[in-house]
């Protein structure tokens, strides 16, 4: 075994021992290279550490280390094409080194270069209004076009939306987790692990084997905003992890950005909440995150030229405007059955001159 995957070993083993804590398991590692060398070593010479004392020196000797468990780790990453990331290691990003609270080892499967691709976040609300999922869309894919990867949590609502428009749009992203890889929450997002793998990464601070719990997601959104120079909250009420996000942002020391929301809409009391008071910047496009962001510009489009359009395709067109409209509300503007205008508008999409948001609303792009 190498050196460093020895003393990987030692913080996996380390991180066993109940109440130990990262800050005590890093002062081990100072002075210790891997677990062999570590157990040679008497309670007397543990307890000359400082902060270790008699007692938890005597705990550490006794400790029944489960090296198997560890070994089996290991083999998973193997088999999915994963590694460990310690701190100590230059692969560890670097925008998370020197931030309180960063966890010793990272979990990693995807392209490494991700980690120090400059990086927002976008995070916002699992349960988002139509307005919440259009504005997701429409700020991620530009940012995506500026060259930024997103960061996001995974979680259903706007997180989803941002890993899946950025997958569409081509773009990377990162998907930070709050359980471990063999037990992938929410259960409904397996499908996309594979492209958000070929398209950047998933990460953890989590055992692989570590199931989703409650208490895991507030922390790792400490690690989504370490990641990111800022994060644009897009629609969130006036608790939930969102917030957190942003709380994490501004402790250190990064732009939060936030779309404003209808004033009676209870999903935008959050982020109205976070503009209210000056901890968030009213953003109403991407340009006004990318103006925060030096050296940074939304790709401008040309001037579309039309392709040629039947009689029906371009009644359709110039029905449809910037802002989603639903199926039922188009078919009545343009006099035509549902079925029927889903055929054209089906054509239209091919043409890349409109695009469908969820919940059968349609646009210009």
């Amino acid at each position: 075994m190498q050196t460093s995957l020895n003393k990987t070993e030692l913080a996996l083993l380390l991180n066993q021992v109940p109440g130990l804590g990262d800050f005590l398991i890093r002062r081990i590692l100072t002075y210790y290279e891997s677990f062999d060398q570590f157990k040679k070593v008497s309670a007397r010479h543990l307890e000359a550490i400082d902060g270790i004392g008699k007692v938890r020196a005597a705990d550490l000797t006794s400790f029944e280390y489960d090296r198997e468990a560890i070994a089996e780790e290991f083999r998973f990453l193997d088999r999915i094409k994963g590694e460990i990331i310690p701190f100590w290691s230059d692969d560890y990003p670097s925008r998370l080194k020197n931030l309180d609270g960063m966890p010793l080892l990272l979990y990693w499967v995807g392209n490494k270069s991700a980690l120090e691709s400059d990086s927002i976040a976008v995070v916002g609300t699992r349960k988002p209004t139509q307005y919440g999922i259009t504005a997701a869309d429409f700020f991620t894919r530009d940012l995506v076009k500026a060259g930024l990867t997103i960061v996001s949590g995974f979680a259903r609502g706007i997180d989803t939306i941002a890993h899946q428009t950025t997958i569409k749009e081509g773009g990377t992203t990162i998907a930070v987790m709050g359980s471990g890889f063999k037990h992938i929450y929410p259960s409904e997002n397996k499908t996309l692990i594979p492209k958000l793998i070929e398209n950047g990464g998933i990460l953890s601070e989590y055992s692989p084997f570590t199931l989703p719990d409650p208490g895991h997601f507030p922390d790792r959104n400490r690690i989504i905003s370490g990641l990111s120079y800022g994060t644009l909250v897009v629609e969130a009420a006036e608790s939930g992890g969102a917030l957190i996000t942003a709380a994490y942002a501004l402790e250190q020391n990064k732009e939060v950005f936030a779309v404003p929301g209808e004033v009676f809409q209870d999903r935008s009391k959050g982020t109205n909440r976070l503009i209210l008071n000056g901890q968030a910047k009213l953003v109403l496009s991407a340009q006004d995150i990318l103006a925060e962001l030096p050296g940074f510009s939304v790709n401008q489009k040309e001037k579309i030229s039309l392709p040629e359009l039947s009689l029906f395709e371009e009644k359709i067109y110039n029905a449809l405007g910037g802002e989603p409209i639903h199926i039922d509300v188009l078919a009545e503007k343009c006099e035509m059955k549902t079925s029927e205008l889903l055929i054209h508008l089906l054509t239209l999409e091919f043409k890349a001159l409109v695009r469908q948001i969820p919940g059968k609303y349609f646009m210009k792009y």
